[in-house]
């Protein structure tokens, strides 16, 4: 595993950062999807994400780190 991203992974983690930036409870401040983006990011080097395995870890991580206030 490297890490770089292939295009078919970039696409795939794109889909669940809007997904979850786009949740009511996240946010609305560009500080906080940059902040979420970058964790995405560094949390899954390129080739580790899996969605079935990781989306529900990510929506707890978000409710308790990126959350409206």
């Amino acid at each position: 595993m490297n890490n770089s991203y292939e295009p078919d992974e970039l696409v795939l983690v794109q889909d669940v950062f809007e997904e979850i930036v786009s949740m009511p409870s996240f946010s609305p401040e560009e500080r906080a999807r940059k902040a979420f983006g970058r964790c995405l990011i560094d949390r899954y080097p390129g080739g580790s994400f899996d969605r079935d395995k990781h989306y529900e870890e990510l929506i707890r991580a978000a409710e308790r780190g990126f959350a409206a206030r």
